[in-house]
């Protein structure tokens, strides 16, 4: 009975040990695999990890560069963030979205302080492609960052950007991605509803029909967080009830402020101030050029959404 058991650990551990390889092997390929042609994976700027179990030397050393500046700049305002329970108004116009995830605020000055070091220091806009202007770290990179953002109650504030604006036209990407990058546009993705939140490609109501040149919206999302101060939304709508996420679903540019929306706060016991949504779009116009991607193409891409 012990060879047996001994046999099936020394097994175990082959098998653990190919996984991982495979893994690292994988890993490696992606890191250092370049942009080609028709692949809309960016690179990134690390190369593979020495085992499955670690971060690459690079990422080691991002880590330690955004524990350095959130000790230095967030840590320090933590008591003034914590004992101002209510939420600035002026707040809002700076896309400072953390504060609706904790019972505390800081005066504007303090927000535009922050954005600054953020932006200064090369970790607003970190995991985003460098041909836009980001930092070129990948979604490894920005989960090592968000690790160190989230040891403070402060957030030091970073670029929202809604990945599936990168997919716009050149026009699109001028308008509406390079702004967001900059903190200067603010979006809110919209595809959850109140009966489609795991499975919206076979549930989801929200409809989008033709009105000559552009679209008519109709229908409710839930659970939309930043909706109260976003400028626009992201909206998945069905196209083609026939086809629905086999390419029957579109993605909408809607202008927060447009004729028949509407937005209603989700209030919890977690905190005071809501920070998630309902949303009404009620027979809201949407020109033809607000729509991201091709018709027919939105379930693709709100599966990548953020």
């Amino acid at each position: 009975r012990s060879l047996l058991s001994n046999h099936a650990r020394i097994q175990q551990r082959i098998r653990w040990h190919r996984r991982f390889l495979t893994i690292k092997q994988l890993v490696g390929y992606y890191a250092s695999r370049a942009t080609v042609k028709g692949d809309t994976r960016m690179s990134v700027k690390y190369s593979a990890p020495q085992n499955a179990f670690s971060l690459p030397p690079e990422l080691i050393d991002l880590k330690e560069h955004a524990k350095n500046v959130v000790e230095r700049e967030c840590f320090p305002l933590e008591a003034k963030f914590l004992s101002n329970q209510w939420l600035h108004d002026e707040a809002k116009d700076l896309d400072i979205r953390a504060e609706g995830q904790t019972d505390g605020s800081l005066p504007l000055e303090d927000w535009e302080h922050l954005k600054k070091v953020s932006q200064d220091t090369g970790l607003y806009t970190i995991g985003l492609p460098e041909e836009f202007g980001g930092g070129g770290w990948g979604v490894l990179g920005e989960v090592v960052v968000a690790e160190q953002i989230a040891r403070s109650v402060v957030r030091l504030p970073q670029a929202l950007v809604m990945m599936p604006l990168r997919e716009g036209t050149p026009e699109q990407q001028e308008e509406f991605l390079l702004p967001s990058m900059r903190g200067e546009k603010r979006f809110a993705f919209a595809q959850s509803e109140p009966g489609a939140g795991s499975d919206p490609g076979n549930s989801m109501t929200t409809t989008a029909v033709r009105d000559g040149d552009g679209w008519r919206i109709k229908g409710q999302k839930m659970w939309i967080s930043g909706a109260a101060d976003c400028d626009y939304f992201l909206v998945l709508a069905v196209t083609d009830p026939e086809k629905r996420q086999r390419g029957g679903m579109t993605m909408f540019i809607v202008d927060r402020a447009s004729e028949g929306v509407t937005t209603s706060p989700i209030e919890t016991w977690l905190v005071r101030k809501a920070h998630q949504f309902n949303v009404w779009f009620d027979d809201v116009y949407v020109a033809g050029d607000r729509v991201l991607g091709p018709v027919g193409g939105g379930f693709g891409l709100g599966q990548r959404s953020e």
